[in-house]
């Protein structure tokens, strides 16, 4: 039986103990980041949510709770743009 595969006619890759610890490190760290916006996501909907219910009794709260995700994600979105222009990488 042969395999579909020349194993023989390119050198393997370089792969090293440190290079495997640093991938592993960078995979955990955009976990962790995706992990982190995730939460920060839920929390600016809870505020929403909680505006949206406290508005016939409280509407200068409500309007609080309404505009500060909107100013949250300007600013999320303008630290976005600065890190893609610089291309730093997480």
């Amino acid at each position: 039986m042969t395999t579909p595969y020349s194993f023989d006619a390119y050198p393997p890759p370089r792969c090293s103990e440190a290079l495997l610890r640093e991938t592993l490190a960078r995979r955990r760290q955009r976990c962790i980041a995706v992990v982190l916006a995730l939460s920060g996501v839920l929390l600016q909907l809870a505020g929403i949510l909680l505006g949206i219910l406290l508005w016939p009794d409280l509407p200068i709260l409500a309007i609080t709770l309404l505009l500060y995700p909107l100013l949250a994600a300007a600013g999320g979105g303008a630290i976005a743009v600065v890190y893609a222009q610089k291309e730093v990488r997480i």
